[in-house]
């Protein structure tokens, strides 16, 4: 188990100075940001022009001393979307990072479901992503790649119940446990353990109701007893500090820290 920091904080620039930030704060192991739109590697790209994209990556990974702990995914199509030009673009995408993950020794990638679908009926919106998933999940079977899906506010796994049938309808699927996203609904952190002891990556920043972020200390999460907890079970994969740099925050270098610091007081690495 290793603690590492994800780009997200540095997603306003570019790769090479995402990762001097990340180095500059003292981590060896970085999450890297691959959600297609937003920023440091696009799974377009590496299914465009794969070898130019990866040297890329490798560059400025050395330039750094860095390695990859794990990658945060977003496809370009949407997992509800069923026409046949996704399917082939999504599928074409895994490949290509599933590819991307073995070279660089990596096991586990968050998986972002992006923004459901609130034109259909929900029931459908959910099958149609479960089906995207199974395909996902079925592309990296027998790689030792695990696909952890991310309960992200605004998805179709936004809510507790939904994220628990998604990983009962998609057997192999993991979670990514990031509790910001479920204490910003309210959710009681105690109440989402069932997806903790799910978990194959954990992303961590402090949240309150209402605020997907908070300066660390100012939120809710109480740190002590997620570690605790995932002590207990006997967690062993990667605890990422993830921090947003578009939250409204002026710095969030103290608060990744300081982040650091809580996890590294149960995991000491």
């Amino acid at each position: 188990m290793t603690v590492a920091c994800a780009t997200t904080a540095f997603s306003k620039l570019p790769l090479e100075a995402a990762l001097a930030g990340v180095h500059d704060l003292g981590f060896t192991r970085v999450d890297l940001l691959a959600v297609e739109g937003w920023a440091h590697l696009m799974p377009s790209d590496l299914v465009r022009n794969y070898d130019t994209a990866v040297a890329r990556v490798d560059s400025a990974l050395r330039a750094n001393h860095l390695s990859l702990a794990a990658i945060n995914v977003g496809f370009t199509p949407a997992l509800h979307d069923r026409s046949n030009e996704a399917i082939v673009m999504r599928c074409n995408q895994t490949r290509a990072l599933v590819r991307f993950m073995l070279q660089h020794h990596i096991t586990v990638a968050a998986l972002q479901p992006r923004e459901r679908d609130h034109s259909r009926p929900f029931e459908t919106v959910l099958a149609d992503s479960a089906e995207s998933l199974k395909e996902i999940v079925d592309i990296a079977e027998g790689t030792g790649v695990t696909f952890a899906l991310e309960c992200h506010s605004g998805s179709v796994a936004e809510s507790l119940i939904t994220a628990l049938e998604l990983l009962h309808m998609v057997p192999g699927l993991k979670v990514d446990y990031d509790p910001s996203h479920l204490v910003m609904h309210e959710v009681e952190l105690e109440d989402s353990e069932p997806l903790l002891s799910k978990a194959a990556i954990i992303h961590l920043r402090d949240s309150a109701p209402g605020k997907m972020q908070t300066a660390f200390g100012e939120g809710i999460i109480d740190f002590d007893w997620l570690l605790k907890r995932s002590k207990a079970m006997r967690f062993h994969g990667d605890v990422v500090v993830e921090y947003l740099d578009g939250e409204g925050q002026e710095d969030v270098k103290p608060d990744i820290l300081a982040t650091r610091h809580k996890i590294e007081q149960y995991f000491p690495g």
